[in-house]
């Protein structure tokens, strides 16, 4: 019962984090970064002077200046009338003091209007076929439509999220007649025009020898259930070099990446966190599985906030081979070098960390966020060994080319 009270109240506190605390899961230890590579302890400082600091400036008040790049126009305010301008007291004509500015943000309407395009068709006396320039690239003749709107209309659906029924609504306040059936069609039509762009950043990312993959759900309406939701994916793949390229799948099964995998013939390295089922996809001994600590570092963070403090040592481990990553990263270490740092200080402590859930895992409290930690992210011994093997210097990692090439 004591076991059971305790675990609900880890969970409504848990639920209450989630509600309303920050979500970063950064951590900072009180531990100095001298002891990462077990050094002595430096001799004690002799005690500074205290400095008088001087006071910090009056924080100005008001509005924030409005942004510099934004265009500006200078609008002259009329003066007042003369006789306005005549003193009370002396009788005199004032005279001109200062010049008072104030700025202040304004707004023009977007503005739709009708671009008229000619070309000369040039025929025969013979009935031969007609001579004329092709329309350029950015119109769409039978839409009678500026790729301009197009991308207006890309924007507002899909990045800002708008219905096109709104859409519409948003239109014929401005005087335009754009119908939801006509949106509809004018994205078929932008999606058949980026299609080599899409399929290029595919290959370019399969290509590569080096993919990231991580799954982020999404609430789809379902067809066969009116007003009811059901959870598809979008499989997001990231190139070492910086594209990303997003597969949609109607569920979060990692069947649909092992048949894309396959059927792209991937030969390279597949990094992903410690979902189940990723482990073994992609075509047999051709992929390299990478694991991600900071997956396993998570349960571990929220268990310390869960006041578990066995948690503490976990986190600054994992924080110690980050900071060894780090280092390597701003030296500019080259990757046999990197190895050999690995090799020194990230093995050992790595070890440290799993005889460590080997023995926590024997009195941890079930179903929690630490043992969690302890039993799921570590006993799987191809699990925890995703995340070793970027570390282990006898297991060279070269990456291969796929079909694709680059």
């Amino acid at each position: 019962m004591r076991q059971l009270n305790r675990l609900l109240a880890l969970k409504i506190e848990k639920l209450e984090r989630q509600l309303w605390s920050p979500k970063s899961e950064r951590y900072t230890p009180d531990e100095k970064q001298q002891t990462l590579f077990a050094e002595p302890e430096p001799a004690p400082a002799p005690e500074p002077k205290p400095v008088r600091t001087p006071r910090p400036s009056a924080i100005p008040r008001g509005p924030k200046p409005l942004d510099p790049s934004l265009p500006r126009t200078t609008i002259r305010v009329a003066d007042p009338e003369l006789k306005e301008l005549i003193c009370p007291e002396s009788g005199k004509l004032m005279q001109p003091g200062w010049l008072e500015k104030i700025e202040v943000l304004a707004r023009k309407p977007a503005e739709y209007y009708v671009k008229v395009y000619e070309r000369t068709v040039f025929t025969s006396p013979l009935k031969t076929a007609p001579v004329y320039s092709p329309w350029p690239m950015d119109v769409l003749p039978r839409s009678r439509t500026h790729a301009s709107v197009v991308a207006f209309l890309a924007c507002a659906h899909f990045a800002d999220h708008q219905p096109y029924h709104r859409i519409e609504r948003h239109l014929e306040r401005v005087g335009v007649d754009l119908p939801r059936n006509c949106q509809v069609s004018l994205m078929r039509q932008l999606d058949e025009r980026m299609e080599p762009l899409v399929r290029q950043l595919q290959q370019e990312v399969l290509g590569g020898g080096y993919i990231q993959l991580d799954a982020t759900p999404i609430d789809l309406a379902d067809p066969q259930r009116p007003g009811r939701l059901r959870e598809a994916t979008l499989w997001a793949y990231r190139s070492k070099s910086g594209p990303v390229w997003f597969d949609y799948q109607p569920n979060k099964s990692p069947k649909g990446p092992d048949l894309l995998l396959r059927e792209a013939d991937y030969h390279g390295i597949l990094q992903t966190d410690g979902a189940s089922g990723l482990g073994g996809i992609g075509p047999p001994g051709q992929v390299t599985h990478l694991g991600c600590l900071a997956h396993l570092r998570r349960p571990y963070f929220e268990a310390l906030k869960g006041h578990e403090l066995r948690a503490e040592r976990y986190l600054r481990g994992i924080n110690r081979l980050f900071q060894i990553d780090r280092l390597a990263k701003h030296f500019g270490l080259s990757a046999e070098k990197r190895q050999k740092l690995r090799a020194k200080h990230s093995l050992p402590l790595f070890g440290q960390l799993v005889a460590w859930a080997n023995e926590d895992k024997q009195t941890a409290t079930p179903k929690t966020d630490f043992t969690t930690g302890c039993i799921t992210s570590w006993p799987s011994r191809s699990r925890w060994s995703a995340v070793l093997r970027y570390r282990n210097p006898n297991s060279r990692i070269t990456a291969r080319k796929t079909r694709f090439g680059r």
